[in-house]
């Protein structure tokens, strides 16, 4: 048996045995962190979607979100909506307050939580199947393994497929769209006709900027298609009503085939929605129409609104008034395995070198191209997580290129291309897994010792860390415990010491307790009693004076990934 039939049959093998030890960890870690900041929202409304209506923040679509509800709404849980909901959205902790079930205990409402992310776990291992049939349709199926072997052990994907939010469905229900684009561009049949307009009605009801990414997207597959092999374009247009009309019936579907006045939906609290639709006349005009799904249409001009406001964006130091268009590019720098970030710069190498312009090899360049270029309008800099869908195709050209190099080379070479890929992959997959359960605020070595220096947010802090807050405090004789952190729970169902919230400028002795996002100054709110959610405290302190006397004491721990500095000042 020769060395190339010995790796063929290794390597489903070794991909199987990746993906499994991923999973077992990722099931593991879910247990270990506390709820971030999305959480409960996305499970309030996607419980909602199960009872019958949609109408808790229809900016997000449904289909994300049902992933995340799916299992505690088959164990039992429901939500009563009461009718101030929409315009306190954020009262009691993202719409947390709904739940019919109330928990006693930080302990219980774990349990709950554990259920909830089994959703979006489900859907990353489908995404890695897809990740799979797209690199068998790329080049072959070692393209694919090698693919889902990179996808399985990159650190942002891991950790936003724990969570319950909407990320992980986003990024699957792209990726699906744009196989079977692919599929149709090959081969455009009625039946491929009505796949491909699922997928992009399924994408578009997991996340709205999914029209922005897949639509340009096809049109550049399709151009690629052309120009490298001219083909008769006039199937392909004959196609087009049958994509229309499945995509907008899918979206209905989804939906619920629901039916009514757009201006019904309540607006969203957390947006001030309502003085964007009253002083924009094609948004006031078009809340008097009665149409079929008037959730989807309400969260369109929701999500619209949310992008007329100045959004604030924290990165390397500043807080920048309307995001930076450099925050992308650095958070995929320093948040992407150096093994990650040098497979996909050798394959944009091969790729060129060996002139390797397919249509479907240029078609995952073009996907990759089309992401970045819409980060860079994008005025919301809270998370690489608003561009996930990237990592897929990313993984897809890298194991392209290595494919590639070890067929290219002669058979003296190939044995060491083999051991170098295998050592590359080893070594991501030792450095994703060494960081259990810590994958959402992994930084590679770009990012250094201190990555609160480049970016936060659900990049480092997502208020993820509290549980181990409550271990490094266990059996510890402590009082107080002054505190200021990023979270969407009530802190006083944490087994912690008595709590009083700690504001930007007030000195305090003691133990101390600040999450990275407010300790890099970005919130300029508060809270007047940690155990209440409702009232918030605004303040009025400058950007560069908030917490700034705290910055002479050397944390006595870190907890959380790094998320949550613990202080003892005596002094």
């Amino acid at each position: 048996m020769n060395l190339k039939t010995r790796f063929n049959r290794a390597l489903p093998i070794i991909t199987v045995l990746v993906v499994l030890v991923s999973v077992i960890l990722m099931v593991s870690s879910m247990s270990k962190l506390s709820q971030t900041h999305d959480e409960s929202g996305h499970i309030v409304a996607g419980l909602e979607w199960f009872q019958g209506s949609y109408e808790v923040s229809p900016q997000n679509p449904p289909f994300s979100r049902i992933w995340s509800a799916i299992i505690p709404y088959l164990k039992g849980e429901r939500v009563n909506i009461p009718k101030n909901l929409h315009e306190n959205y954020w009262a009691n902790g993202a719409a947390g307050g709904a739940l019919t079930k109330k928990f006693d205990s930080s302990e219980e409402y774990r349990s709950f939580l554990q259920y909830a992310r089994v959703g979006p776990l489900i859907m990353f291992i489908l995404t890695l199947f897809l990740v799979y049939l797209v690199g068998d349709k790329l080049k072959d199926k070692v393209t694919g393994y090698i693919a889902v072997i990179i996808m399985a052990t990159t650190p942002l994907v891991m950790a936003h497929s724990t969570l319950a939010t909407t990320d992980v469905p986003a990024m699957g229900t792209c990726l699906l769209s744009i196989y079977l684009i692919i599929l149709w561009i090959e081969k455009p049949d009625s039946k491929r006709s009505v796949l491909m307009g699922i997928g992009f009605a399924l994408a578009v009801c997991t996340k709205f900027t999914a029209i922005l990414f897949v639509t340009p997207s096809l049109v550049v597959l399709l151009v690629l298609k052309v120009w490298k092999k001219p083909v008769d374009l006039f199937p392909y247009f004959k196609k087009f009503p049958v994509i229309i009309f499945t995509s907008l019936l899918t979206v209905w579907a989804v939906y619920r085939f629901s039916f009514g006045l757009i201006g019904d939906i309540p607006h969203d609290g957390m947006l001030e929605a309502g003085d964007c639709y009253a002083s924009n006349p094609i948004l006031s005009q078009v809340q008097t129409w009665k149409v079929p799904a008037p959730e989807f249409f309400k969260g369109l001009g929701d999500t619209w609104c949310q992008n007329q406001v100045p959004i604030k964006g924290y990165l390397m130091g500043d807080l920048k008034p309307t995001g930076s268009i450099f925050f992308y590019p650095i958070s995929f720098i320093v948040k992407t395995p150096i093994t990650l970030l040098f497979l996909f710069l050798f394959s944009i190498s091969i790729t060129i070198y060996y002139r390797l312009f397919n249509w479907k090899v240029l078609g995952m360049f073009s996907v990759i191209f089309i992401v970045f270029l819409l980060s860079f309008i994008s005025n919301l800099n809270i998370g690489l997580r608003h561009i996930i869908q990237v990592f897929p195709f990313i993984s897809l050209v890298s194991a392209f290129g290595v494919t590639i190099l070890i067929e290219k080379l002669d058979n003296s070479r190939k044995h060491w291309a083999g051991i170098v890929t295998a050592l590359l992959l080893g070594a991501q997959a030792t450095i994703s897994w060494s960081q259990y359960p810590h994958w959402l605020s992994y930084f590679n070595l770009i990012g250094g010792n201190d990555p609160g220096n480049i970016i936060v947010d659900s990049d480092l802090d997502w208020g993820q860390g509290l549980y181990e807050l409550e271990e490094f405090f266990e059996g510890k004789d402590v009082d107080s415990l002054h505190i200021a952190v990023f979270h969407t729970y009530n802190l006083c169902n944490y087994d912690l010491p008595d709590m009083s919230y700690i504001g930007p400028t007030e000195k305090k002795t003691g133990w101390i307790a600040i999450s990275e996002f407010v300790y890099r100054k970005v919130p300029d709110w508060g809270l007047e009693n940690p155990c209440d959610f409702v009232d918030f405290i605004g303040y009025d302190v400058p950007f560069e004076e908030r917490y700034d006397w705290l910055r002479k004491y050397e944390p006595v721990a870190k907890v959380g990934g790094g998320s949550i500095r613990i202080y003892h000042i005596t002094e």
